[in-house]
């Protein structure tokens, strides 16, 4: 029998075990895996690995799709598109190069170089995908029928919809919080014994109530014991801490009970505001005790002797504070509340919340003069509004919260409110509850419209107006990924985005806020949370499918999210703006499972409203050991492309730069080598630059008031002035990067400047639009001659850097 149980045993043992390995064969947490992987597939695709060529295309919206049109259609003009093994594309440079493959999966014998008019089969008209391209350039609102009152009005529903979700499930969590504070109240009254008459009164028998029930540990005793016993030493820490908060609740009670004498408030609300003030003096007692023990304490030579003890001590005193500060603001609401009541009435005091919401459109009314004086005022001027905002819907929340309650009590009074009203409560609860549970935030927000627009102008059905095609192949399809021994003419993509990570545990993750993600048809991960097959990424829940192109390339250009930030002070970055945006569900983000969590489980639950999205509305989802993870724009990360192939070790780089950069400062360029060098050991020289003739150059381009000037430093221009003049002048530059292993490889570095060759419909357009070729990103409602421009622009200046490869 024995025997019996031992080989049952063994058997479920294999089976686990092996079980475990078959799911820890989809999921790598080394990039080396992944990219020995991927180079398998390149070479039984018959692709030479010898020199490793890349093309990367920027982010920067349809501007960057226009301009890495015309980089690409140069590219195969002279057929060296065939020659790249890999497509890095980050944000709108994922729409051009989407276009790409996806062409090349649809028309099976179609070759990069054909682009942009590929064959669709024997005897049948080359498919013009530029034409198309062109016709949708104003891809938001393209046609008669989805206009853009069409995209306003959905987002209105959009965020009715989001604000309904989170308000209810606020107000009703506030509404329970509140009941049990009131009758919380009422007990601690009751306790006291004395008559609700006026606050004052109360709180002077609430605070002798409250000092007589507070632990206490005389001082004179633990001293008189502490020189007879040694071991009562290491209770006088102890007696002192009491002692000192005994002492501050003294002080600060005498400040209440103050306080209390001179409030008016209704008398229905004494008991309600006098428990609140008392919470409040206990709050500030135990802060002042604290900051006092604290000051005391260093008597003790070995009170932080060593590194422990301090960063111990930081912990406590940072998260009791913040508990304190916290405490005392939540419960200042109903103090202020009830006083607003009084002198102004329920009217007033219920639209405090609306007032100071809006009180930001005269904050961004002087903004609009304050913009003229420096933008560190205007920063500051928008985190107050965005405060204000975030303070008006709290108290939103509170007032109904509170006026729903008061209701009931004046109608049926605290002893007799009626089972019906409770079980009411717990219905709506419940029911709020399920339908939070089961509302995936991905399919309630701006994404879907922004994906649908992108598929319908960049990758075309079969048929006319027939997207099932693209709409439901799965990435993983694309690029032959499924069918390693089948020869693939086209490069393997590489789709960015950024993992948001605003409370990683990781120092440089914190920092940077996120991470760079793949999204590729072998792998998707990032090295904080490991890699998984795109075949199981995303896979489980009863409604959810694989990863497909057209959503990929939407989160890949996911700039308007909450929490996220392209390496500067971005807004988005305070967690009061990133809460109304989530609130609004301004949002293109997309949650997913976390590729390492979701390795260990074949049947992840989709995202919810619920969770992760109620905890993600305070910004405490975001880390790397969370179920769900968000992912938004690449270019909160890298905005060039560039970081996954540095990771990949590409001898040959072709970058199409197109962000919006109209002084020519090349930060996301010198972001991209700031994150090589520290990550990768890489560095990169521009060659050519400081040349004899650069004085003269650089006096050229100053000559030119049309032309942006770059900063020039004191003297002799240094290699980056030289390098931003010979961009300006020339529309590229070229780089010798040297890997951390002493491999060398080449930088060709594409950006759009009003060069001198272009032609004359291009120097029109710009003489006619002064910022061309920088206009904002934020217009992606491009005509077709504004899409026509930035296309020939790119076209003519990668045809004149092709000579460099």
């Amino acid at each position: 029998m024995a025997m019996q149980a031992l080989g049952l045993f063994e058997k479920a043992k294999r089976f686990f075990a092996e079980k475990f390995r078959r799911q820890r064969s989809h999921y790598k947490t080394s990039d080396s895996d992944v990219i020995e992987d991927e180079r398998a597939l390149l070479q039984g695709q018959g692709r030479d690995l010898s020199h490793l060529r890349g093309l990367a295309l920027s982010g920067g919206g349809i501007r960057s799709a226009s301009f890495a049109c015309g980089v690409m259609e140069a590219l195969a003009r002279q057929n060296k598109l065939n020659g790249f093994h890999y497509l890095s594309s980050v944000s709108g440079g994922g729409y051009t190069a989407s276009a790409l493959t996806w062409a090349l999966k649809t028309w099976p014998g179609a070759q990069p170089n054909d682009f942009p008019h590929f064959p669709t089969g024997p005897g049948l008209p080359r498919y013009n995908l530029l034409e198309r391209i062109r016709g949708r350039a104003n891809y938001l609102a393209p046609t008669t029928e989805v206009t853009l009152l069409v995209a306003l009005t959905n987002m209105m529903r959009l965020s009715m919809t989001s604000l309904i979700i989170y308000l209810t499930m606020l107000v009703l969590i506030a509404t329970g919080l509140v009941g049990a504070f009131y009758s919380f109240s009422c007990y601690v009254c009751d306790a006291v014994g004395h008559d609700a008459g006026t606050l004052g009164a109360l709180t002077k028998a609430a605070v002798e109530t409250t000092r007589q029930s507070l632990p206490s540990s005389p001082l004179s005793e633990a001293l008189k014991q502490a020189s007879t016993q040694t071991l009562a030493m290491a209770q006088l820490p102890q007696a002192i801490g009491y002692s000192i908060i005994d002492k501050a609740f003294q002080l600060v009670g005498s400040v209440i009970i103050w306080i209390g004498n001179r409030i008016l408030i209704p008398e229905s609300h004494t008991c309600f505001v006098a428990v609140a003030l008392i919470i409040i003096a206990i709050a500030l007692s135990i802060l002042l005790g604290l900051v006092l023990f604290y000051l005391l304490m260093h008597v003790w030579p070995s009170f932080e002797n060593t590194h422990k003890r301090r960063y111990r001590t930081l912990m406590v005193f940072s998260k009791v504070t913040f508990g304190c500060l916290m405490v005392m603001m939540l419960f200042a609401l109903p103090v202020l509340h009830s006083i607003l009541l009084a002198k102004f009435g329920t009217s007033a005091a219920s639209l405090l919340g609306p007032a100071l919401a809006g009180a930001v459109g005269g904050l961004s009314r002087a903004g609009a003069v304050i913009k003229m004086l420096n933008d560190r005022t205007r920063t500051l001027l928008m985190r107050l509004a965005s405060a204000l905002l975030f303070l008006g819907f709290m108290w939103l929340v509170y007032a109904i919260a509170f006026h729903s309650l008061h209701i009931a009590l004046d109608k049926f009074g605290i002893d007799r409110i009626p089972l019906a009203a409770i079980a009411l409560y717990v219905l709506v609860g419940a029911l709020c509850l399920i339908i939070s549970l089961n509302l995936n935030p991905n399919y309630i927000s701006p994404h879907r419209y922004y994906r649908d627009r992108l598929m319908e102008a960049f990758l075309p059905g079969s048929q006319p107006d027939d997207y099932s095609g693209p709409d439901s192949t799965p990435l993983y399809e694309m690029c032959n990924a499924t069918s390693p021994r089948t020869a693939y003419p086209g490069p393997y993509h590489l789709i960015n985005s950024n993992v948001i990570l605003v409370r990683s545990q990781s120092p440089k993750n914190y920092q940077r806020m996120g991470d760079s993600f793949i999204l590729s048809p072998r792998y998707c991960g990032s090295q904080s949370t490991g890699w998984i097959e795109t075949t199981r990424f995303g896979v489980g829940g009863i409604f959810s499918s694989p990863l497909s192109l057209p959503t990929a390339m939407a989160i890949s250009g996911a700039a308007a999210n909450p929490n996220t930030s392209g390496g500067g002070d971005a807004l988005t970055r305070r967690w009061t703006v990133s809460f109304l945006m989530t609130l609004l569900n301004i949002r293109l983000g997309y949650w997913q499972p976390n590729p390492r969590t979701s390795e260990h489980s074949d049947k992840t639950p989709e995202p919810s409203f619920a969770r992760p999205g109620l905890v993600s509305l305070f910004s405490n989802y975001y880390d790397e050991t969370q179920r769900y993870i968000e992912l938004s724009d690449g270019g909160h990360f890298d905005n060039t492309g560039l970081y996954e192939l540095f990771r990949r070790k590409v001898r040959l780089i072709v970058l199409s730069d197109a962000s919006c950069d109209s002084d020519y400062s090349l930060d996301d360029l010198g972001r991209a080598l700031a994150l090589a060098q520290i990550d990768f050991g890489i560095t990169i020289d521009f060659d050519g630059l400081l040349i004899p003739d650069s004085e003269q150059l650089w006096d050229k381009l100053e000559a030119k008031p049309d032309q942006p000037r770059p900063y020039r430093g004191k003297g002799y221009p240094t290699a980056v002035d030289a390098m931003r003049a010979k961009v300006i002048q020339d529309g590229f530059v070229t780089g010798r990067i040297l890997y951390a292993d002493g491999m060398e490889a080449v930088l060709v570095y594409l950006k759009p400047s009003l060069i001198q060759s272009a032609p004359a419909d291009v120097v029109s357009y710009g003489i006619n639009n002064p910022d061309f070729p920088h206009e904002t990103t934020a217009n992606q409602f491009f005509s077709e001659r504004q899409f026509e421009a930035y296309r020939r622009l790119g076209f003519e200046i990668a045809t004149a850097a092709s000579v460099h490869f």
